[in-house]
């Protein structure tokens, strides 16, 4: 299992906004290289972080990014829900009120397996939160 395209990117500019700490604003140029992600697709998930509270931003020359909160009050899985929606490892664990769309699937002889397993997710990307990292590794800030 591997996380989608937008939710690594997501992490990544999350990462680097964290790394840099509040000592400047991010521009979407710089995340977008320092993260290496396509500069428009970074502006996509940057307006969606931006959406949900994650990140401000400020509009103009001088503008930019920056956290919206405390680095120990953003966790991966409020990075990865806001890319990708609830969490839900299969199929048989998404609620009948969000399957709108899906195969119609519903409960299994797997369901708690997944449902565990879906918990321990969570718990793991909950619990990592972006004051948790060493930055001085990856960024020369």
């Amino acid at each position: 299992m591997m996380l989608a395209n937008k939710s690594d990117y997501a992490i990544h500019a999350m990462m680097y906004i964290a790394a840099v700490d509040g000592k400047h604003l991010c521009t979407i140029t710089e995340i977008a290289k320092e993260s290496h992600i396509p500069r428009e697709y970074a502006a996509k998930i940057l307006k969606e972080l931006t959406r949900r509270g994650l990140i401000t931003s400020k509009r103009g020359v001088t503008g930019g990014y920056k956290l919206a909160k405390s680095k120990s009050q953003i966790n991966f899985l409020q990075i990865v829900e806001t890319m990708e929606g609830p969490l839900a490892v299969a199929l048989c664990n998404v609620p009948e009120s969000q399957r709108s769309g899906m195969h119609k699937k519903g409960a299994c002889a797997a369901t708690a397996f997944f449902k565990n397993l879906q918990e321990k997710i969570a718990n793991d990307l909950s619990g990592m939160t972006l004051d948790k990292l060493d930055y001085a590794k990856f960024y020369n800030i």
